[in-house]
């Protein structure tokens, strides 16, 4: 559409940045940002960012007031958003999907966003043709819908929905002094700790520049340092048998 309207080479290079650099500098946070945060809600809201971006683009389209200025922002706004999604799209598969299951829906996916690369270019240049810009982008809108609907659909697991992974292994020995068996305080730690490693760091405020203390001394028994609270006994209390 762009071509058409300016025959430029220009906008065309404008239009290509604007549609790739924020995707390109957003993915390097949107692991971390994934890992941290609510996976569906990161897949969800950028989808309905790019919506109602969308539909003003279309409106402003249909009454004739969208000049090249706000098809650049809302190419940028849909490139941040696939910025955000993509990779949280890409962590939030393995959380739903049983392991032994995992490779073969993998395989799916990236088929379908293979097809996906090919078949809507070339479903798009066949619409540009029949329909005026603004009732194409309606369809885009309604993918978008969709998609949100099926998202919200999914139902995670308690610690899935917070982000929390599982820890991939916990061992837990008492030495024979604990009164809840090893293997029971080791579940009972998978399930009361969040053992990522962002949580780990963030509840122990391992980034706080006060740990050189720690070369002397040791690094328990010292009150100064958060691993040494017992803040976190009241909710490890309900699993003591009853007297």
């Amino acid at each position: 559409y762009l071509v058409m309207q300016t025959d430029s080479g220009v906008t065309m290079t404008v239009a290509m940045l604007c549609a790739c650099v924020p995707q390109a500098v957003l993915s390097l946070f949107g692991g971390a940002w994934a890992d941290r945060w609510n996976k569906k809600a990161l897949i969800v809201l950028p989808d309905a960012l790019i919506a109602a971006v969308t539909v003003a683009l279309s409106v402003s389209i249909a009454r004739g007031a969208a000049g090249l200025t706000l098809f650049f922002v809302a190419l940028a706004i849909r490139s941040a958003g696939a910025g955000v999604q993509t990779p949280a799209v890409q962590s939030f598969i393995p959380q739903i999907t049983p392991e032994e299951k995992l490779l073969r829906v993998n395989s799916i996916n990236g088929t379908i966003q293979s097809v996906n690369m090919i078949a809507a270019p070339a479903i798009a240049a066949v619409l540009i043709n029949i329909m005026p810009l603004w009732a194409i982008l309606y369809v885009d809108v309604t993918t978008a819908v969709v998609g949100i609907a099926f998202v919200a659909l999914i139902r995670v697991a308690r610690g899935g929905e917070s982000g929390a992974a599982p820890a991939v292994s916990v061992f837990a020995d008492s030495f024979g002094t604990g009164k809840v068996p090893d293997d029971e305080l080791a579940e009972i730690v998978k399930k009361e700790f969040d053992l990522r490693p962002y949580a780990i760091i963030r509840a122990l405020g391992l980034r706080r520049p006060v740990y050189a203390a720690t070369a002397a001394y040791g690094h328990f028994g010292r009150e100064e340092f958060p691993w040494e609270n017992t803040d976190r006994a009241e909710s490890l209390v309900k699993y003591l048998p009853k007297a």
